[in-house]
């Protein structure tokens, strides 16, 4: 079995933050979305959401825009409430 790992774009250095973004939306971390900054533990995050999906073959986090907040407001809704 042979396991490649890929970068899709969103690398970026821990030491020097060039933005405040980083990861796609449904696999943020919650410091994040909030403007806390980031470490590589955002990447455990990232990876934590994906072996859910890949065990259950459901999706973690699907937030949508709702009428009175944004997605990412949505997304952290759904982090604290679970």
């Amino acid at each position: 079995m042979r396991v490649k790992i890929a970068d899709l774009g969103n690398a970026c250095w821990t030491h020097h933050h060039f933005t405040s973004l980083i990861q796609t939306r449904q696999y943020r971390s919650p410091e994040v979305i909030v403007g806390l900054g980031y470490a590589s533990s955002a990447d455990v995050w990232s990876l934590g959401c994906m072996l859910y999906e890949l065990l259950t073959g459901s999706l973690l986090f699907e937030p949508t825009r709702q009428i009175n907040c944004t997605k990412n407001q949505h997304q952290l809704a759904l982090v604290f409430d679970n």
